[in-house]
Order: structure tokens, then C-alpha cells, then sequence
């Protein structure tokens, strides 16, 4: 395994020729020829208030077959927990934070952070989620499979690759502590691409420092299975398994109407059930995931003109009354009167992010569903503004949706 320059001046080795070394240069000094020393002068570094230098550790980072031992330090959270810092990293500390920092190449950055436990974890999901994929306005966050990180025991991992960096971040709720336990690492841009080898390394490491902080009851599996440590660490960051996608292919493409600049038009599109009660049809080639229990993402590699177009479909938290929601979304987006399009009045409110231009970049539409549920949908796209004749068709499509009937 090649060790990149901030690990291989980590590592420590002690060889049993260095040893008997130690041993024949302190036989030679005789002690008689070295005075004793003056507890008085403070020259001869007796200084009581004289810092001891931190207990040198060691921190085991394991990647497929392949295991280094690194020389590290202890570094002590604003919460409760303690961390193996290799050597060569930079701590700094917040209120409620630690970050471990290093300049070498590749640059590397780990930040560690406790928030207060939510009431919906679902919401969460969707909102590191939703908070990523705007972030990175090129690609979609990839949701990883804890599966394949029994050690790390996180509840979630998202990961986001594009021209801004690479960043992967992980949360666990703990009920017992009463916070949200959240992890980030920070890595260039192109990394994966350019130095597969250096990224496997720094993402080993950063599982390493979070697995030395965990407690006993935050362990995961002691000991990996073998048939999940021989499976190479690239494909376990490569998202879920496909199964994880739905494309419902036996649904019949239907076609839905719409109107644009004079002319009447269709868009080819496909029929979705959400939350077993609701159906929405979406411009063909889009893919279901599930993020969590109350919300779904949406995206399409098939047809070039939604490519750049993901949709997030979630419910409020029921604690959250429907006009906190609304007032949330009025202080940080511009509401869109009725009518933007007649077809959209089974909607409540919508919400809209537009340039100077009037043109939107991102949507998002709400509904108050028959059983007091909020409905949240958010379009978004990785381009500057969604293409006029492109929003037509994914509006008409929206305004197809409709609650089942549901039998008591």
C-alpha cells in the first residue's frame, strides 16, 4: 500500500537492531560522570509547570487486506468523545466542535460535531440530502450503504463528488445522549478519479478516527465479516445497490398534456405510488429511491433535458404545524401567486428560487394532504435555471398528482 507523505512520516516502527542500539548508548554513559541535579535550578529542566508531551498511541487503519499502524496523539471533543489523531494534523476546536486539518498533499479535513437530536430523523436525511445536492449543483449525492460499515455504526452516509470536492458525511442519532452525532471529511476535487489509491487511504483513515472515538455501546461489530472485507472499498462508496432504484417498468407510459407557447404538447411519463397513498406521473426515464420512511428522491440518466433535474418528494414532520413550514420557506425562498400554471391548483402554496431573469432555478410545492400531512416537493437543477419548455413538462406531470382512496 502506498502511503501518501502526512501517513508515512506516521508511521512508527521499532526494529529489534534499534533497540539493542538504545541499549549500548545508555550503557556508555556512566552515571557517576553526570551530577545530580539541583532541584533548585530551574535550567535543568525541573520546572514543575513544564508541559509533559502528549502519550504517544497508535492508530490501526485497515483498508481491504491492507493494514498500517500510525503513530497518533489523543484529541478530546467539546462532547463526549476522544479521538486517535495521526501525527501531522492540525486540531482546532470549537464550541462544539473538532476539526483535524492536514496541508500535505492530498489535503485532508475532518470535522467532528454534536447538533440536538431531532424529532425527525427522516427529515434529516432529506435535508443533508436536499443541503448536498444544492451544494454541489453538478451531481447527485450518493446515499452509502451502512451495510458495508458495520464499524462505523452511523445511522446514514452520504457522499457528494463534483468540481467543489469531495465530501462524505455521516449521522447518528443518539436518544441516550440526546444529540446528533455528525462526522464530515473533506477531500480536493477529482481525487477519486485522478488518485484512486489516495482516496481509498483517506477515507480508511477518516473511518479509522471515528472508530477510535466510539464507545462500547456505540460499536458496531467487533469483527468484520470476511466476505464484507474482501469486497474493495470503491464499490462500497458506490452507492446503494441498484435494487435500491425503482423504475416502475410495468407501469404503462402514459401521455401528459400541456400547453407551451401557443401549441398543444405531450410528455411521455411514468406513474409513481408514494407513501401507499399517493400517485404522481413523472417524465419517463426518472428513477425512485428511497430516502428514509417519509420522503423519495427522483432523478433521470436517460433523456438529456432532465439530467440535469432532481426532484425531492418528502412529508413534514407532523409536530411542525403547516403555517411554520410555509413561514420557513417565505423567509428564504420568493412565493409564487396563482396562478402559475391553472393546471397546479391542487397545490397549496409553491415557492420558487429565480435569477434576475424571472427564471427558476429551483421550485418547491406544498400540500396539505387529506389526512393533515404536509407534502413538501422540491425541484432543483444543476444548471442555472431549469429551461422554460423543460419546466413546462415537469409542471404538467406535478399537477397529475392525486391522493388514493384509501379503505377503512
Amino acid at each position: 500500500m502506498r502511503i501518501y507523505p502526512f501517513l508515512r512520516r506516521s508511521l512508527r516502527t521499532l526494529s529489534g537492531f534499534g533497540l539493542f542500539a538504545a541499549i549500548l548508548l545508555s550503557g556508555c554513559q556512566a552515571p557517576e560522570a553526570s551530577p545530580a541535579p539541583n532541584k533548585d535550578d530551574a535550567s535543568q529542566g525541573n520546572d514543575a509547570s513544564e508541559e509533559q508531551q502528549p502519550e504517544e498511541q497508535a492508530l490501526t487503519v485497515v483498508n481491504g487486506d491492507k493494514t498500517d499502524i500510525l503513530s497518533a496523539r489523543a484529541a478530546t471533543a467539546p462532547f463526549d468523545k476522544t479521538y486517535l489523531v495521526p501525527d501531522g494534523f492540525e486540531v482546532v476546536e470549537t464550541a462544539n466542535m473538532l476539526t483535524f486539518v492536514s496541508d500535505q498533499d492530498p489535503s485532508f479535513q475532518v470535522s467532528v460535531s454534536t447538533e440536538p437530536l431531532p424529532s425527525d430523523k427522516d427529515w434529516t436525511l432529506r435535508h443533508d440530502y436536499t443541503t448536498l445536492a444544492l451544494r454541489s449543483n453538478e451531481s447527485e449525492p450518493v446515499e452509502i450503504d451502512t451495510h458495508w460499515f458495520p464499524e462505523l455504526g452511523f445511522d446514514y452516509y452520504l457522499t457528494v463528488d463534483d468540481s467543489h470536492g469531495i465530501v462524505h458525511r455521516l449521522v447518528r442519532f443518539d436518544e441516550k445522549r440526546d444529540h446528533m452525532y455528525v462526522a464530515a471529511l473533506s477531500l480536493p476535487a477529482d481525487l477519486s478519479e485522478q488518485d484512486g489509491e489516495a482516496y481509498e487511504e483517506a477515507v480508511s483513515l477518516f473511518h479509522a478516527i471515528l472508530v477510535s472515538a466510539n464507545h462500547e455501546s456505540d460499536k458496531g461489530e467487533s469483527s468484520i465479516d470476511e466476505d464484507l472485507a474482501t469486497v474493495p472499498l470503491t464499490q462500497k462508496l458506490s452507492g446503494k445497490p441498484s435494487a435500491e432504484a425503482n423504475t416502475p417498468e410495468e407501469s404503462p407510459v402514459t401521455e401528459v398534456p400541456f400547453f407551451y407557447d401557443g401549441e398543444d404538447h405531450s410528455v411521455l411519463a411514468y406513474t409513481f405510488v408514494l407513501f401507499d397513498t399517493l400517485e404522481i406521473q413523472l417524465p419517463k426515464g426518472y428513477q425512485m429511491r428511497r430516502l428514509g420512511e417519509q420522503s423519495y428522491s427522483f432523478w433521470n440518466e436517460q433523456n438529456e433535458i432532465f439530467a440535469p433535474i432532481s426532484i425531492i418528494i418528502g412529508l413534514a414532520h407532523p409536530d411542525v404545524p403547516a403555517d411554520m413550514h410555509i413561514n420557513a420557506l417565505r423567509s428564504a425562498r420568493t412565493e409564487i401567486k396563482w396562478p402559475l400554471t391553472d393546471a397546479l391548483d391542487w397545490y397549496d402554496y409553491a415557492f420558487a428560487d429565480a435569477n434576475s431573469e424571472d427564471e427558476f432555478s429551483s421550485i418547491t410545492l406544498i400540500k396539505e394532504l387529506a389526512d393533515g400531512r404536509i407534502l413538501d416537493l422540491s425541484v432543483h437543477t444543476s444548471e442555472q435555471a431549469i429551461d422554460s419548455f423543460v419546466l413546462e413538462q415537469l409542471l404538467a406531470c406535478l399537477a397529475t398528482a392525486t391522493e388514493k382512496q384509501t379503505v377503512k
